[in-house]
């Protein structure tokens, strides 16, 4: 087979749950990543969240049904502190995720861009030197969403999107893309279709597996219907 790999870097800090995106700039995220995942094909996907931490929840795979129940499963509980480190997050996928030298590979970067100096273009520049393509979707208004259910100097706490920085990332890595989703909508998928088209591909390995099938059940019942038959069979002696 041949194909790329997609790697879907998802912010899951609490900003993500503005709704100025509705029904909220994660949920928005997760049903395009979903729809786009759909159409892949032979691509392997794998699927990083990140807030304050970045934690790796599938790994890179041909398995879209493993995939989509993690991506299903995510929230600002996905990992283990809050905040929103994007550079970190770039970081975890180039050690943990993309293998080594894979210039056929795509980050599609899901935030608001509201990072918290984590050097996010200086990773990204890493991105590129290998080849890494960062597709970066900007989620939420300028103007400001309200975060639910926080609150600072008891005022609301407003989160707004941070497109120049996003803008930089993807600029910063090979041929990377920012698209300023804003509040509005995209076709990821025709989108993507024209970005990885022209792209370069690699031969992806199968992966072979023996699965035994058990078929015990059908001796085991001849057994033990043989065993009541012995109870309605007399003895019988040779005189």
């Amino acid at each position: 087979r041949t194909g790329r790999d997609v790697v879907f870097l998802v912010d899951v800090s609490r900003s993500m749950l503005a709704a100025d995106l509705a029904p909220s700039r994660l949920e928005r995220a997760k049903i395009w990543s979903k729809d786009l995942v759909a159409t892949l094909g032979n691509d392997r996907v794998g699927l990083v969240a990140f807030a304050g931490t970045a934690v790796v929840k599938c790994p890179l795979t041909v398995d879209t049904s493993f995939f989509r129940l993690a991506l299903d499963a995510l929230g600002p509980d996905s990992v283990s502190r809050g905040g929103t480190f994007i550079g970190d997050a770039i970081r975890t996928t180039l050690d943990e995720v993309v293998e080594d030298d894979d210039s056929a590979c795509d980050i599609i970067l899901f935030t608001d861009g509201d990072d918290h100096e984590s050097f996010p273009v200086q990773a990204a520049e890493a991105a590129g030197e290998r080849g890494i393509r960062i597709i970066a979707l900007g989620l939420g208004s300028s103007s400001g969403g309200i975060v639910p259910g926080v609150t600072y100097q008891d005022r609301e706490v407003v989160s707004r999107l941070d497109a120049a920085t996003l803008s930089e990332i993807a600029s910063a890595s090979a041929g990377g893309v920012y698209l300023n989703v804003g509040t509005g909508t995209i076709d990821l998928e025709r989108v993507y279709a024209d970005l990885a088209s022209p792209a370069r591909k690699k031969r992806l390995e199968d992966g072979r597996a023996v699965r035994y099938r058990e078929g015990f059940q059908l001796f085991l019942g001849a057994a033990m219907a043989m065993l009541f038959l012995e109870g309605f069979i007399g003895d019988r002696r040779r005189t």
